[in-house]
């Protein structure tokens, strides 16, 4: 576990970040971005956290499960959150002829349904200590667009979750709350695991840029909309795949 270094911001130091999969991937490297910044950052996730901090605050919850709610409401409830990012998720591969149920309803439980319920806890919980939180953004996929084989479930919720999204920003725009959705493409996070370093190259091939960024390399795409400095993008997603959908398939070589 690293410790993280705190720049002196006493501005930034009374604000609060809320980070639902904070663990691995992009939601540890947003949650590390906020840190150095000198936020308060609450992250909550199955795993342990992978870094320590006196600015860091870290609750242990399986979205998975149907009263996950209640494993974090007593922590949040009266607190003042400012941002909210929710990066959890989970893929099945799942058959289009014959879908396993209780996998497809874990899926959406994770992708679709979890944030749902936890930006309503926090718009009521913001009204209720006068501060509702400023920017809500979750983190899609480009596979709500564009998809592969067997992804069926998984592409399903994240579409779904763009347009709950906008529908969330239409019922909660009069609070001062917005919420966006960011669509990646490829990131070498844990759901690239499985790839060969040969599936990685294919992979990269499909890109207009170098290379399949670290988590670390995207995060200021997460903290730009996340700021005030965004405060005119309401209920929209937002891609960031490397040009991977911008290319016809007759123009990978």
């Amino acid at each position: 576990m690293k410790n993280i270094e705190i720049k002196k911001d006493f501005a930034k130091s009374n604000k609060t970040v809320l980070v639902c999969g904070s663990s691995r991937g992009i939601g540890a490297a947003v949650a590390e971005r906020y840190l150095q910044e000198g936020y308060r950052v609450i992250g909550v996730d199955r795993l342990p956290a992978s870094f320590s901090s006196e600015k860091y605050q870290h609750i242990f919850c399986d979205f998975a499960q149907k009263d996950f709610l209640n494993s974090f409401t007593k922590e949040i409830k009266g607190q003042k959150i400012h941002k909210f990012l929710y990066c959890a998720a989970i893929m099945h591969n799942v058959d289009s002829i014959n879908p396993q149920i209780a996998d497809v309803a874990e899926l959406f439980h994770v992708n679709t349904l979890a944030p749902w319920i936890i930006s309503g806890f926090l718009l009521r919980n913001g009204l209720d200590v006068d501060l509702p939180v400023s920017s809500m953004v979750f983190i899609g996929s480009v596979h709500s667009t564009a998809t592969s084989k067997h992804r069926a479930a998984y592409a399903a919720s994240k579409a779904a979750l763009s347009s709950l999204a906008r529908s969330l920003s239409i019922d909660f725009a009069k609070e001062g709350t917005r919420v966006n959705v960011i669509a990646f493409g490829a990131v070498k996070t844990k759901m690239l695991s499985a790839l060969d370093s040969e599936g990685l190259r294919k992979l990269e091939d499909r890109l207009l840029v170098p290379k399949i960024p670290l988590p670390e390399k995207i995060t200021g795409i997460v903290l730009f909309l996340l700021s005030e400095d965004s405060s005119y993008i309401v209920g929209q997603t937002i891609v960031a795949d490397g040009g991977a959908l911008s290319c016809l398939s007759t123009e990978v070589e």
